[in-house]
């Protein structure tokens, strides 16, 4: 792997779904912005489901890319809660569309 993860664009990347008030963060997300750092990914998210911000579903190396892997609960590293009602778990986030 040429570049390395970036802890902090895939976190933001994260951040933005929830942002966007979605509940579920598919797989293509987290391969996209986590450069396919699969060990590294896992650790992040091992780390911040410990902190309470999410709840991983499914392991995201072994997934197709629509999949949803996390649920979300807050915005990533967050010190406050969300308001009621700021996610739902009934909006699907954007399938991943490769470039033509």
């Amino acid at each position: 792997m040429a570049d390395s993860l970036d802890k902090f664009f895939l976190r933001r990347s994260i951040n933005d779904f929830v942002g966007e008030g979605y509940g579920y963060i598919p797989r293509w997300a987290l391969r996209v912005y986590g450069k396919e750092d699969w060990d590294e990914i896992r650790n992040l998210l091992k780390e911040w489901q410990e902190s309470g911000f999410l709840e991983v579903l499914k392991d995201p190396e072994h997934c197709g890319d629509d999949a949803y892997c996390l649920k979300m609960f807050n915005f990533i590293d967050a010190e406050e809660p969300l308001p009621d009602h700021w996610i739902s778990y009934d909006r699907q986030p954007p399938q991943y569309q490769m470039p033509s």
